[in-house]
C-alpha cells in the first residue's frame, strides 16, 4: 500500500483547512495516510521540525503534500 504524508502549515493542525478532506480522498484511493500534528507550529524552529520528520519512512511512489512553512521544512529534510 502506498503512503501519503500530509504536513499542515504554520499555526495549523491535522484538522485545519482541507486536510481532513484530502485524507479521506486519498484513503478512498488506497493510500495509508499520515497527518501528524506537527510540533511547535506557533514558534517553529527549522531544525526541530526537520528532526520530527526523521521518524517517517517513505518509499518510491509515496507522496508528500506540504503546506506553508512545511514546504521549506520538507525541502530541508
Amino acid at each position: 500500500m502506498k503512503k501519503a504524508l500530509l504536513l499542515h502549515g504554520w499555526e495549523g493542525t491535522s484538522e485545519s483547512h482541507w486536510f481532513p478532506w484530502l485524507k479521506s480522498e486519498l484513503e478512498i484511493r488506497w493510500y495509508e495516510v499520515y497527518v501528524p500534528n506537527l510540533p511547535d507550529t506557533d514558534t517553529p524552529i527549522l531544525e526541530n521540525q526537520v528532526d520530527f520528520l526523521n521518524g517517517f519512512k517513505l518509499w518510491k511512489g509515496d507522496i508528500i503534500i506540504a503546506h506553508s512553512l512545511w514546504c521549506q521544512v520538507w525541502l530541508k529534510y
